[in-house]
């Protein structure tokens, strides 16, 4: 992390500690805020010091020395730049001061692997999606295709719509085979198992060479390709 470029004197700055609770390390420094952090990050305190806000300003020394005073009555040792006031009396004292509030500015080298890591997010989806079309979508448009319950002596019979790449049923799109068939299931009670493959349960209507219509599982279907039945 880097911060802006210095265009005044100095910074003030206020940095807490998670091995110091409660207390706040109020000061000022000609260097960075993240320089002044990794300073006091020594030898003896067991956790690095977190920039909470820091203000680049004229007179910087002046400034803190303001600040000291109106939080005089909550500095924890007076020989030391700790206070145990509440965060926001310590923020509200900092916006008094003119200057440019500090800002952390990523580093380089975390934005490009952020952008690598959306990209390959992105090409699995992309490749997940292509999987699933090369999967799903091998049906023609307006084919038939049921799902049926044995127990209740029940068929549900859906359309492929190829455009909206779905099974139309009853006037509602179902985007999978298995989503058809646990919805079937589901409204009759008869499973409520996530494990329903729609492949294996689901049926589709074919036409074979001689105009005869038939049904095949859909995953049979799938495998011996709709061309060649």
């Amino acid at each position: 992390m880097t911060s802006k470029k210095i265009l005044l004197n100095g910074w003030i700055y206020c940095l807490s500690n998670p091995s110091i609770p409660n207390l706040y390390k109020i000061g000022m420094t000609k260097k960075t805020p993240e320089g002044r952090a990794k300073e006091l990050y020594k030898t003896g305190i067991p956790e690095p010091f977190v920039i909470e806000f820091a203000k680049n300003v004229n007179e910087p020394m002046q400034k803190e020395k303001s600040i000291h005073k109106l939080l005089k009555n909550e500095r924890h040792n007076q020989s030391r730049e700790f206070f145990s006031s509440e965060l926001s009396k310590i923020k509200n004292i900092f916006s008094l001061c003119d200057g440019i509030d500090w800002e952390p500015i990523k580093d380089s080298r975390n934005d490009e692997k952020e952008m690598d890591e959306l990209k390959k997010d992105e090409e699995k989806k992309i490749a997940k999606n292509k999987r699933r079309e090369k999967r799903e979508y091998c049906f023609d448009n307006g084919q038939r295709i049921r799902h049926k319950l044995v127990r209740q002596s029940n068929c549900w019979t859906g359309k492929w719509n190829t455009i909206n790449k779905c099974i139309e049923y009853n006037n509602i799109e179902y985007q999978s085979l298995t989503s058809f068939a646990q919805a079937h299931s589901n409204f009759y009670k008869e499973s409520k198992k996530s494990s329903i493959n729609g492949w294996v349960s689901c049926e589709c209507e074919v036409i074979g060479v001689t105009g005869k219509r038939s049904w095949i599982k859909c995953n049979i279907y799938k495998m011996i390709g709709h061309g060649q039945l």
